[in-house]
């Protein structure tokens, strides 16, 4: 059996939407009817007598009327003519059905009378002479068909030019045996089987440069524009001639039934979509190829920030879990009313304002909303008057040397010393200069972090900031007597500083190695670029271990072949996926760590700015999702965010090296004496122009392993071991305390750096 051999037959009808209207009292349309009758095994449909009961009945609405009555009213309205000839017959040879219906007077009567009064005689006749253009079916299919069931237009342009597919089913109400065909013929066809006298004009191509003055204005320029397209240089183009032509736009997307109204024909010099693309160079719609190049324009267009939470999270499953955007059959359903109702009252003059509306079903009918609340910092920061009282209460001025630097000495030290880096750009540091003593205390507030395990990410930090101190110092021609931890039951105070004349030779003062790296100071920053990958010699990523195997115990160890870059880039990408993914880890991410904007970052001085990140427009909308818990409570639920990982493998495969730095034991004067290291290697790569990047996610993790913290994320402990199996199979580093995971390359250095405390805040001067 040839199945495929039969199936020519349907595809002749594939192109026919237009039913045939014939009527009796015409000899030729009676001859067609005859024909059809000979010559197919047409369904015969007539149920005339009813609709004249219905006539009969919305005739004499005042009256009840039995069946007897329609017995003699019926003939009556007739006036005598043969039934079988009264009205029309409707053959819809798409479906081979032939159906007896009133003419179009008194069908429109009769199908529109439980519109009244919603819409009266009067306005039903107006919405009859308008003219409504809807481009894109799947969402505009809902929208159609529900203008043409309250018969709200006379004649409809419809634009597409895709084709039903099975996956379309699941928010389109359309048979089966439409698959396959144009979802602008299927449309066509459902409202002609609704309405066989609405007017219908097709545009199988879709809405196209060339044929767009057809659509506007072929036939008399339209009254309205249904946008429910998904091409995003069409969105703006399509809006571009209605504003030229004061054609008003209505938009309906799905999710939280956004709905735009763009009132052109009232406001002709309205800025298109509510202004939010104004800033973007609209000339270069058409080179728009990628995803990447039109997440510009798509983004403000469906609103980030106004997305419901499961959309979000949608958005970043599409290409890795799932294939396009999700949509739902009664979001779109509800749509296709909304906009029906809207286009209705703009038509009558009703309605006359423009703007961005939701009709969000989850805030209207739901369940109660109880936030969490969000895990509390248990430290308060560190004040001045605290600062003095400790130094008071330990006597640290006894252990003043016998230089005694001036004010503007100690605030140029301490300056430099703000600038080392630490994890979020936190600076958990407090300084206090009094009687010659310069304390540096640990300043808890700013440090607590999930990723900040028993304090170690800020004593690295702290390590960072006294080998940038001491640096400034040995410029400044003074000797460095440091002593760490001088109070044994104190961990907050982490060193003291005392001063002496250059060239004291004492015991105990810090050495003068890699003085010279003092210039790199405030030019170093971390550089997230993402270079195309350039090998480095090996005298130059040897002069970098050099520089932080100067601090005892500390060493370096590279990694430079591709393929064990690419597995650091996948265990960093499962590390930070879970750093996401953990309540704790997300809050300290989402409100200690980030700066959502520029204002907010010169504000608070600390944290990570957005701008900071080199991100490119895809992966910051990601970033700018995850910022909402709702939608990484869903992702997690999902087994969702994997694409989180890309990014690190992106960024591990464009270094020239990924290189670890250890330290012997986790005590923390080694994570401080580490941080020193770090900081040393660091200014050397900067001296030299590279650029450097650390990523310590895993490392944090990793430690929470080792010390069985018992805070891992549920159900992470296994992955978590293997991946620090593979870890150390990479590196080799057997069981020295991991410090600083980086990767470092060649690139331009980083376009906008952090914004930093000012001296006032970090330093005081008893």
């Amino acid at each position: 059996m040839d199945i495929r051999a039969y199936t020519g037959k349907t595809a002749a009808l594939n192109k026919i939407y237009r039913p045939e209207i014939l009527r009796l009292s015409n000899s030729t349309d009676k001859k067609r009817l005859q024909d059809i009758l000979d010559n197919t095994s047409v369904l015969v449909y007539d149920e005339l007598y009813d609709q004249l009961k219905e006539l009969v009945k919305i005739s004499n609405p005042s009256r009840l009327l039995k069946g007897e009555d329609y017995e003699d009213l019926i003939p009556k309205h007739v006036g005598g003519a043969n039934m079988e000839e009264y009205g029309v017959w409707v053959y819809y040879p798409w479906n081979n059905k032939l159906i007896h219906l009133l003419d179009e007077e008194e069908f429109v009567n009769v199908r529109t009378s439980r519109n009244q009064y919603k819409i009266t005689e009067e306005e039903q006749e107006i919405l009859s002479h308008k003219k409504i253009g809807v481009i894109g079916l799947s969402v505009g299919q809902s929208v159609s068909l529900s203008m043409a069931m309250e018969r709200s237009f006379g004649e409809i342009r419809l634009a597409d030019f895709d084709v039903l597919e099975l996956t379309n089913y699941n928010r389109i109400r359309t048979p089966l045996y439409n698959l396959g065909i144009k979802k602008v013929i299927a449309v066509a066809r459902e409202i002609a089987e609704i309405d066989p006298y609405l007017k219908v004009v097709v545009f199988e191509d879709g809405l196209t440069e060339d044929n767009m003055d057809d659509f506007y204005l072929a036939g008399g320029k339209l009254d309205a524009l249904i946008d429910e397209c998904d091409g995003v240089d069409m969105k703006v183009l399509c809006r571009i001639k209605a504003r030229a032509l004061q054609i008003p736009v209505l938009m309906e997307a799905s999710d939280r039934c956004t709905i735009d109204v763009e009132r052109f024909d009232l406001e002709p010099n309205r800025s298109i979509l509510h202004g939010f693309i104004d800033h973007l160079d609209i000339s270069k719609l058409k080179e728009l190829k990628t995803n990447e190049e039109k997440i510009p324009y798509l983004a403000p267009m469906v609103g980030v920030d106004t997305m419901s939470a499961r959309l979000k999270a949608s958005a970043m499953e599409v290409g890795n879990t799932i294939t396009t955007w999700p949509q739902l059959a009664s979001a779109v359903i509800m749509g296709g009313g909304a906009v029906a109702d809207i286009w209705r009252r703009i038509a009558l003059d009703q309605y006359h304002e423009s703007g961005r509306y939701f009709i969000d079903m989850n805030e209207l009918v739901g369940d109660e909303k109880k936030d969490e609340p969000a895990p509390e910092n248990p430290y308060k920061a560190l004040e001045n008057s605290q600062l003095v009282a400790l130094t008071d209460k330990y006597h640290l001025e006894k252990g003043k040397g016998t230089a005694m630097p001036n004010s503007a000495e100690i605030e140029a030290m301490v300056d430099a010393a703000g600038t080392a880096p630490s994890g979020g750009n936190a600076q958990p540091w407090k300084w206090i200069y009094k009687e010659g003593v310069l304390s540096l205390y640990f300043d808890k507030h700013y440090g607590y972090s999930y990723m900040d395990f028993q304090d170690t990410a800020s004593y690295i930090a702290l390590g960072a900031a006294i080998e940038n101190l001491v640096l400034k110092a040995h410029e400044a021609n003074y000797e460095v007597a440091l002593k760490y931890f001088p109070v044994e039951s104190d961990k907050t105070l982490i060193a003291t500083m005392s001063f002496y004349e250059q060239g004291a030779e004492l015991e105990g003062v810090e050495s003068h190695i890699h003085d010279d790296l003092v210039t790199a100071i405030f030019d170093r920053h971390t550089n997230r670029k993402v270079p195309e990958r350039e090998l480095l010699p090996k005298e130059i990523l040897d002069s970098l271990a050099e520089a932080a195997e100067t601090v005892n115990g500390a060493h370096v160890k590279y990694v430079e072949d591709i393929d064990l870059l690419r597995e650091t880039g996948k265990i960093i990408g499962v590390t930070d996926r879970y750093r996401i993914l953990t309540p704790a880890s997300h809050h300290d991410f989402t409100y200690q760590e980030m700066r959502w904007s520029d204002e907010e970052a010169i504000r608070r001085k600390t944290g990570m700015y957005i701008g900071t990140l080199e991100l490119r427009e895809s992966e910051l909308l990601g970033l700018k999702f995850v910022k909402d818990r709702n939608v990484v409570d869903f992702v997690k639920k999902i087994d969702g965010g994997h694409l989180l990982r890309n990014a690190s493998v992106k960024n591990a495969v464009s270094a020239s090296a990924f290189g670890l730095l250890t330290m012997p034991t986790n005590s923390p004067v080694d994570f401080i004496e580490g941080g020193r290291a770090s900081q040393r290697l660091w200014l050397k790569a900067t001296q030299l122009g590279l650029g450097f990047h650390v990523m310590n996610v895993p490392i944090a993790y990793f430690a929470r392993l080792k010390y069985d913290a018992g805070d891992l994320p549920e159900g992470s402990e296994k992955e978590i071991a293997e991946l620090y199996d593979k870890f150390k199979a990479i590196y080799q580093h057997g069981d020295r305390e991991e410090i600083y995971l980086f990767r470092v390359f060649k690139a331009d250095p980083p376009d906008i750096v952090p914004y930093r405390k000012a001296i006032d805040d970090i330093l005081y001067i008893a």
